[in-house]
């Protein structure tokens, strides 16, 4: 029994071997360490510290029964999955009536999040979990499962037929210009070898004919150029597409993803013009743009092509108190 003693870290237990019971509240313990060897450690209370994550940190507590981690600063649900490898955990507290709770206790769907991915527990924050929360809370994460599931689809759906389209337009316009680039080629042969003839016969090689040759061939084989140049600029037009589209779905599949893993507790949204908050924060950022900062560079002006708002209930919490 160690609480209460100013305790900053926890260190000196790795001969402890058989240490079954640590109590380790009110202290000042900002991390969880020093554990490793004291695998037989059934009860753990760390309440009342400052630690502000777990992650991995109590991998090794396979014999783990309870644990308090109440009235602490974890505020994000990233912990609480990680604790779901302590196969012999079977009662959590993020909070408790006698030291108080964590920020992640203030997050939407906090006891839905825990008791879905923490399986085994008999007990969050010391009250007994019922097999009708159990069922609740499974079936309102795959509702959210299948809805995130079902955007991320249909957004695959659209990149894959853009991308299609955009093939589809660059075989069209490669093959219209293809056609064109066939018969100036042709047309090119064609006077190839009526220059070579009249380059053979003396009788005909006079300057005239030559010329009405080699004008009409020179003019071809700068056709020829434009048109292989306009090929290249289909192909670099249609990777530039693909790389967009790609980059874009690839962007809002990893928004849904944080949204699902946050339990909604972030989201992102993207502004338009007839938002009061977007029109803001473009005067704000037009505001601190000064030209002459940037004439060295050539930058005589800025537009703002996009405004995201973050909610993050995390960090609007932290701000409120």
């Amino acid at each position: 029994y160690l609480y209460d003693n100013r305790i900053s870290r926890i260190e000196g237990l790795h001969t402890l071997l058989n240490l079954e019971v640590l109590w380790l509240q009110e202290n000042s313990i900002k991390e969880v360490e020093g554990l490793e060897n004291c695998k037989k450690i059934r009860a753990l209370a760390l309440s009342g510290n400052l630690i502000e994550s777990v992650c991995g940190r109590l991998d090794s507590q396979t014999a783990l029964e309870d644990l308090d981690l109440s009235a602490n600063k974890i505020g994000s649900f990233r912990d609480i999955p990680y604790l779901d490898k302590l196969q012999s955990l079977r009662s959590i507290s993020f909070a408790n009536p006698h030291f108080g709770q964590n920020p992640v206790c203030h997050l939407c769907n906090y006891q839905t999040y825990t008791v879905y991915h923490l399986r085994r527990i008999t007990k969050l924050d010391t009250m007994m979990i019922t097999d009708e929360q159990r069922h609740l809370a499974e079936a309102t994460f795959v509702k959210k499962k299948m809805y995130y599931n079902m955007r991320i689809k249909t957004l695959k759906r659209n990149t894959t037929n853009l991308l299609k389209e955009g093939l589809l337009f660059k075989q069209t316009k490669a093959s219209e210009i293809g056609l064109q680039l066939t018969a100036l080629l042709k047309s090119a042969k064609i006077l190839e070898r009526e220059l070579h003839y009249l380059e053979r016969v003396e009788k005909a090689n006079t300057l005239a004919q030559l010329t009405a040759v080699k004008i009409p061939l020179g003019a071809i084989n700068s056709q020829v150029e434009t048109k292989l140049s306009e090929i290249k600029a289909v192909d670099e037009l249609y990777e530039d597409m693909r790389s967009v589209v790609q980059s874009s779905s690839i962007h809002h599949i990893s928004r849904f993803m944080v949204e699902l893993q946050t339990g909604g507790n972030i989201r992102l949204e993207d502004g338009k013009s007839t938002d009061m908050w977007h029109k803001s924060c473009v005067d704000l950022v037009k505001s601190r743009f000064y030209a002459s900062d940037f004439e060295k560079f050539g930058v005589k002006d800025i537009k703002v092509i996009k405004v995201t708002r973050i909610h993050n209930r995390f960090l609007r919490n932290r701000f409120e108190d």
